[in-house]
């Protein structure tokens, strides 16, 4: 299959299963909105669950540059602590995700179906493994114990979608609020003494 007709099917689906959910969004629907045949979808994604891993996968793989982000982590430091100015470059990241995108993450991260719950974790998981690289790239050389960059990663994305989520079983502005203080205290430990000074 050409390029660019996969990245057509891969746009329209994200569009689609952010506006309809994952039953909603039909496949046939998906293809047409695409310009193309169901069959020539179904050519380059082996079924609807193929296609929504994909779909998940292509958000984060083209949206995160560890490039940009050491760049937006330098601007924040120069108003946060280094635990807030982590937390204030991911928030800015998902701001700049197309609404349909930043949709679709939350929507899969918060389902209630165990299976398209774990495709987004999936896809998650190697946007947590890009981020943890850049912040152990970004700890002093000099620090005696390491931290721990990937359980600091996927407590910054935790802390994100609870943030961001609009759904009934987001946690309250409170809750919120204390396990930012929590988050930010415990990266705080971790990353006493980081600099992102050149």
């Amino acid at each position: 299959m050409q390029p660019e007709n996969r990245e057509k099917i891969l746009k329209a689906a994200i569009e689609a299963f952010a506006d309809q959910g994952y039953e909603g969004a039909a496949a046939r629907a998906i293809a047409k909105k695409a310009g193309l045949t169901t069959m020539t979808m179904y050519y380059a994604f082996r079924d609807k669950d193929d296609l929504f891993k994909e779909a998940l996968d292509e958000i984060i793989k083209r949206s995160f540059d560890p490039g940009k982000f050491v760049l937006l982590l330098y601007e924040k430091q120069k108003n946060h602590a280094p635990a807030g100015a982590l937390l204030a470059a991911l928030q800015r990241w998902y701001s700049e995700l197309p609404q349909s995108s930043a949709r679709l993450l939350i929507y899969g991260y918060l389902s209630n179906n165990d299976r398209w719950r774990a495709m987004a974790h999936s896809a998650l998981e190697n946007f947590i493994i890009m981020l943890a690289a850049t912040i152990a790239q970004l700890s002093p050389k000099k620090q005696k114990q390491k931290p721990d960059a990937i359980i600091a990663s996927r407590a910054l994305v935790r802390l994100l979608f609870e943030m961001k989520a609009t759904s009934a079983r987001s946690p309250s502005p409170q809750e919120i609020k204390e396990e930012a203080k929590e988050v930010e205290k415990l990266l705080d430990y971790w990353f006493r003494g980081l600099s992102l000074a050149t």
